[in-house]
């Protein structure tokens, strides 16, 4: 009995590690709404180093970033990802962020990724250097290195 048990938890991780996708698999993403309008300037950075490429419709995505997990970013993504009815009589549950970090999630639901951004304040200016660090701690995961700075001697 003890061995028919561990022979189906063992099939049983090994479906999930086949379900989740991994960071190299995607090259598409949905950026949803975040606080201090961080979603922007991710969806900036992000554009901008031709890190990932960014889509408007979630549906096109591989992935998903958002700054939140839990019922209401659950909530959120099966209406747009996957056209799940909500009841109109049910008030939809707290969207709360995570405060500082930032999830990658893909259409399985599994967290392929996350980072947590030190931002001393919501200034543009410390949101813009917070989100170069997770574009940059991104693209060194992926294997993907920023471009050399050229200097030039003067």
């Amino acid at each position: 009995m003890m061995i028919v048990m561990k022979l189906a938890f063992g099939l049983l991780l090994a479906a999930a590690a086949v379900s989740a996708t991994s960071l190299s698999e995607i090259k598409t993403v949905y950026v949803f709404p975040m606080r201090n309008a961080l979603d922007q300037y991710l969806v900036s950075k992000l554009t901008q180093t031709h890190t990932l490429q960014v889509v408007a419709d979630p549906k096109l995505a591989d992935a998903v970033f958002t700054d939140s997990i839990g019922p209401g970013f659950e909530t959120a993504f099966n209406q747009r990802l996957l056209d799940a009815k909500v009841d109109p009589n049910q008030p939809p549950p707290a969207f709360h962020s995570s405060r500082n970090t930032v999830f990658l999630v893909d259409k399985t639901k599994h967290v392929v990724w996350s980072s947590f951004m030190a931002e001393k304040d919501a200034t543009a200016k410390e949101l813009e250097k917070a989100v170069k660090r997770l574009v940059v701690n991104l693209q060194k995961d992926m294997g993907i290195l920023p471009p050399p700075v050229v200097s030039v001697a003067r």
